[in-house]
């Protein structure tokens, strides 16, 4: 309403987080985008490189490492996002794929106004 007002060229896009583990402007901004006829371009599918499934309970981020000197690069709870990798992983190897482009076809078939 802002920019009618101003005489200002209409936002048709916003860069937005989303990923497996970072689901939510499905619940805050799809909505929005959707009614206003604006696009999404997703920023960091792959959660900061965490869901191309290189980290683990088991293999942790080793020292030195941005996730374990500075905390994840986006904010996401570690133990559901173990959860999600140990299940991307499974329909990964399925599919003869890596964990990676599994999650980025996952963000690639959701809603069109989320790519």
């Amino acid at each position: 309403m802002l920019q009618e007002r101003l005489g200002l060229e209409k936002f048709v896009t916003a860069q937005m987080y989303y990923s497996l583990v970072g689901r939510g402007l499905e619940y805050e901004f799809q909505s929005f985008a959707q009614y206003h006829n604006m696009g999404i371009l997703v920023w960091s599918p792959l959660a900061g490189g965490f869901l191309t499934g290189k980290y683990s309970r088991a293999n942790p981020p080793p020292d030195g490492t941005r996730f374990a000197e500075a905390g994840s690069f986006v904010p996401f709870d570690k133990e559901t996002g173990y959860r999600v990798v140990e299940a991307l992983s499974e329909v990964a190897r399925r599919h003869d794929a890596s964990p990676a482009r599994t999650a980025l076809a996952w963000v690639l078939a959701g809603p069109p106004s989320a790519v």
